[in-house]
């Protein structure tokens, strides 16, 4: 059992670890895990309390664009001027 599999097994709802995993499993080419590991990835997302630029870089870095898309046009001015915002409104607009 790896480092990334011991965190997992007490929170498995780490955004962060599951990265790392992703990560992981596509260096060791193991397709179908780094599938079911993005689609956790994504609903995570979607369902999480986690908000901002942050979540716009995550789902942009999984090539989510679309929902990027509608979560950064979801944020307020303020969020949306946060450090990369101008950079995530002229990539996907």
């Amino acid at each position: 059992m790896t480092c990334i599999d011991m965190v997992l097994e007490k929170d498995p709802d780490n955004i962060k670890i599951l990265e790392q995993r992703l990560i992981c499993l596509h260096n060791l080419g193991i397709w179908d895990e780094v599938e079911a590991c993005i689609n956790r990835i994504i609903f995570l997302l979607k369902t999480s309390e986690i908000r901002g630029i942050e979540t716009v870089e995550m789902l942009s870095r999984h090539g989510k664009y679309e929902e990027a898309k509608k979560v950064l046009s979801s944020l307020t001015k303020e969020e949306q001027n946060q450090e990369g915002g101008k950079y995530y409104r002229g990539f996907l607009h």
